[in-house]
């Protein structure tokens, strides 16, 4: 059995080496992990309870155009 900590450290070094994975497929995690995230978030935005706490269908419409700002479809 291993450690989270000695996965993590191991993964890096085969990062390093070039031998996790292929490069095509590192370079598409970016992607993944922001399409991950901005389905998270929507997600939330849907399950809000906006007729108890109306304010945060303010808030999360406030979070999803700045989040579009920082990392636009594209």
């Amino acid at each position: 059995l291993l450690s989270w900590e000695d996965a993590a450290k191991r993964i890096d070094e085969l990062l390093d080496l070039g031998r996790f994975a292929p490069k095509d497929t590192l370079l598409q995690m970016d992607k993944y992990e922001r399409k991950k995230a901005a389905d998270a978030v929507w997600e939330m935005r849907r399950n809000l309870n906006t007729e108890d706490y109306p304010e945060l269908k303010e808030y999360f419409t406030s979070l999803i155009a700045l989040i579009n700002s920082l990392f636009p479809i594209a």
